[in-house]
């Protein structure tokens, strides 16, 4: 019992690093549908310019 805090210390470190990549990945998610909407707006003004 006398080291539990090193197990303590590791789970805190796992569960930091999972909550930091699923953040990064929803900002890149967001960035990416904003660039996607961005394309199709640029493409239907193309199409409709003809």
């Amino acid at each position: 019992m006398e080291n539990l805090w090193y197990l303590f210390s590791a789970y805190l470190i796992i569960w930091l690093a999972l909550w930091g990549y699923t953040i990064r990945m929803s900002r890149r998610q967001t960035r990416l549908a904003n660039e996607i909407t961005s394309i199709k707006d640029q493409l239907s003004h193309d199409t409709r310019r003809g």
